[in-house]
């Protein structure tokens, strides 16, 4: 997700044969890319959550990291608009973090804001 800080990619990361592995069983299990989607957007929304509220995870460097997150929405589709809540909501939190000038998983943040996901 290009301009997330959220998610690393770089060349000792990029593919990676694990996450080759898990997209060839995304594909074979009939995985749609919509749900892929999704769970990289509730994925990051999470990340950027924890990150605003001094947590000290590092960003996303491999596609295994939604392998949970993907069987959580197939167990709870979810409503039409709720793909549209939680791309506005990641948008919104992304500026809160950009407003921070900080790099993700810092824990040196100094950021105090709580951050209320809302329902999910």
């Amino acid at each position: 997700m290009k301009g997330y800080e959220v998610f690393r990619v770089d060349r000792h990361h990029a593919g990676m044969p694990s996450d080759e592995r898990f997209a060839d069983e995304l594909e074979k299990r009939g995985i749609l890319i919509v749900t892929i989607e999704d769970a990289l957007v509730l994925a990051a929304v999470r990340k950027y959550i924890s990150w605003l509220n001094n947590g000290p995870s590092e960003p996303i460097a491999s596609l295994n990291y939604v392998k949970p997150v993907i069987a959580e929405i197939q167990q709870q589709p979810w409503p039409a608009e709720y793909r549209e809540h939680l791309r506005e909501k990641l948008i919104q939190y992304v500026k809160l973090w950009q407003r921070t000038g900080k790099e993700g998983g810092n824990q040196s943040m100094g950021w105090r804001e709580i951050v209320d996901p809302g329902p999910f």
